[in-house]
This record gives structure tokens, sequence and C-alpha cells, in this order.
């Protein structure tokens, strides 16, 4: 065996043993931290429908040991929602808070630390009585946030106040379309795989491949399979194509801003109809934003310019996409995604779409202050 064979033997080896104590080690981590296992149902139904809506069980605890960013696993109340630290009884008027991860409360190091929470703690500290509910959902954006209001939470709790908070949801699933194939509802996908999974628990193939794609190798895989493809994402090198590339980009970037709008009257309407006020908020997010980021924060891109097939081009797609939505805005929604521009230097993210407890704070406190202002500015007191 000549030593060119022994070397390849040996590195295929190394490779091997390399590969199989990173899925050990992920496996005894994800055992340890009480996350779901291959046997167990996940902490999340879902409704059989053609968005998947998301209910999480009542008086349990939704395990976040699978992300590393997220330092907290959050506790559901009786609800069925987020617990928060309200400051004021129950018996008063409902606030709903709803949004996706962001206001879930992930990235945040307790329940107190939501943006709920701190909602709730400035808002008994202006004399305004409201209980905030926490209606966040991972993976939730505006069409997911209508279809929830209208089927569940408006004929639930009867809120009187109900506030939103997305929009970095809405521009991540419109780059699943085209301009003229657009696909409002186009997240979602494996629907009859989601729910058997919540009736009978992830089957044990699907727990290997989801520790094999947490792990570096499959990432490494990955990024070999697009170079040998020579796939750069949307610039390609032809001048001619990068024109044409991008005239689509925009196209579909001003028709996922239209539908956005749109969806965002239509949930006002329905919010309204049930007697309740309706104020929308566009989010801060990490890649769009006018400030001197940390060192962390950068490779916060980095990694993710690096797991995804887009590159370096979806951070543009994402400027791009708030400076449409900043141009074509309507008369509803309040623009706090530059709120940390004047935040140089200082770390808010834990990772590039979720906040640490000191963004939290600072977003619940300007909600608070618009708030104000709306009960100021109507005469309006909540009942």
């Amino acid at each position: 065996m000549t030593w060119a064979k022994i070397l390849f033997i040996q590195i295929c080896i190394t490779a091997f043993l390399l590969i199989f104590i990173e899925l050990l080690a992920l496996s005894i981590f994800f055992i340890y931290k009480g996350h779901t296992l291959w046997f167990k149902p996940r902490s999340e139904v879902i409704f059989v429908n053609d968005h998947l809506s998301k209910h999480h069980i009542k008086n349990s605890t939704i395990k976040l040991a699978k992300f590393p960013a997220f330092n907290a696993d959050l506790q559901i109340n009786e609800y069925g929602l987020i617990s928060t630290t309200n400051e004021v009884l129950n018996l008063a008027p409902k606030l709903l808070l709803i949004g996706g991860s962001t206001v879930e409360g992930r990235g945040s190091s307790s329940n107190n630390t939501t943006i709920a929470s701190y909602l709730s703690k400035c808002l008994a500290s202006a004399s305004i009585p409201f209980e905030v509910l926490n209606a966040g959902r991972s993976g939730s954006y505006s069409y997911t946030e209508y279809r929830i209001l209208l089927e569940s939470f408006l004929p639930a709790f009867k809120p009187d106040l109900v506030i939103s908070l997305n929009g970095r949801n809405d521009f991540y699933y419109s780059l699943k379309n085209k301009h003229n194939e657009f696909y409002y509802h186009s997240d979602v996908r494996n629907s009859d795989t989601l729910i058997s999974q919540d009736i009978h628990g992830i089957k044990f193939f699907d727990y290997v491949r989801d520790i094999y794609l947490s792990s570096h190798f499959s990432r490494l895989v990955a990024s070999i399979i697009n170079k040998l493809k020579n796939e750069p994402g949307i610039y390609k090198i032809n001048e001619k194509m990068v024109k044409l590339e991008n005239i689509e980009m925009q196209m579909r970037t001003e028709e996922a801003v239209r539908q956005f709008n749109v969806q965002i009257s239509n949930t006002k309407n329905i919010v309204e109809a049930y007697g309740a006020n309706y104020m929308h908020f566009i989010q801060p997010t990490l890649m769009s934003e006018n400030r001197e980021i940390t060192d962390a924060e950068k490779s916060f891109i980095s990694s993710w310019e690096k797991r995804t097939v887009l590159g370096k081009s979806f951070q543009y797609d994402l400027i791009n996409f708030y400076k449409t939505l900043k141009n074509q805005t309507n008369k509803i929604s309040i623009d706090i995604s530059q709120l940390f521009e004047e935040k140089d230097g200082v770390q808010l993210y834990v990772d590039t779409v979720h906040y640490n407890d000191h963004a939290n704070e600072l977003i619940a406190d300007k909600i608070c202050e618009k708030i104000q202002r709306f009960i100021k500015n109507n005469n309006y007191l909540p009942d």
C-alpha cells in the first residue's frame, strides 16, 4: 500500500471520528438541556390549516437549548402564551402584543426581559392599566398574524388594544417568490410532516438529520457543493445578468411591500371589527441598521452569509426591502426600524435577528411612548 493511500485512509478515519464526536456531543447537549427527542412530541401544537398557526401547550416550557444564542427557555402560561411579568391584576383591560420570535422572546435572558414584560412595566409606571399578553410566535409574519388573530386570539382574549411588531419575516418569506408568481403564505412547507410530528413525535431519522444540519460538517459540505455548482447567488458574472436579476429583485420587493401594507390594513380592519384598537410597528433588524455595530454583531452577519445560499446579497436585499417599505409606507405603520441608530458600539443582538434584553427594553419603551401619545391624541381610555 502506497503512502498516498495510507494518508487518504487516515484522513477519512480522522474525519469520520470528528463527525461522530460532534454529533454525539450535540446529542448529549440536547438530552442534558431537555430538548425535544425523537420519541417526544414538540412543545408546539400546529393547527391543521394552510398557514400552520402555532399554539403552545398550556403551562409548559419551550426548550431553546438547540439554539446557542438563546440562553434561557421560555415558560408558557395558562393561556397558552409566553408568560409575561405583568404589573397589574389580570382584571385589567388586555393588550395583545403579536409578532414573530423577537416578540416571543427568543434571545431574552428570561420571561421577565421580553418586550412584553418590559412594556407592562413601562405602562404601569405611566399609570396605564393594561394586562399585557405575549402572542409572539416563532416564524410568524403579517399574514399568519392576521389569520391567528381572526381565528383565535381576538375571540378568545377580547383585547382592548392590539400591538403588532414585524417586518423582517415578511422580507424573508418574500425571497421564495417571483414578482409575477407571488404567494403571500409561501412559507408553508412540509405541513403533513410537521402535523405528524405534533401527533407522534419526531422520527429518529428526522432527529439525526436535525443534529447533522446543526453541525459544522454539514455547513462545510454545503459550502463545497455550492462552489462545485458555481452558484455565487443572485449576482452573476455576466453584467447583463446582474442588471436583469436586480430588476426582478426590485419588482419582487415592491410586490412584497405592497402586499405587506395590504395585510396590515386588513389586520387593522378585523381588529377594529372586534371593538379593539390597533397599532403597528416596523421592527429594527441588524442587517439594515445605520449605526456602528459591534464586532460580535459583525460576526453574526458573517456567519449568516456563510450559511445562506444567498450570501452577501441577502443583506443587500433586506436593506432594499426596508428602503422600499419606508418609501411606500401606509398611514397605519409606525417605523421604528432605526430606533438603535444612536447606539454605536453597543451590542443589541444575540444573532442577526433576535434582540438581547437591552434592545427589548428600548423597543418596549418606544412602543410605550407611542401608546401614551395615542391615548392623549385620541382621548382614549382602556375599558
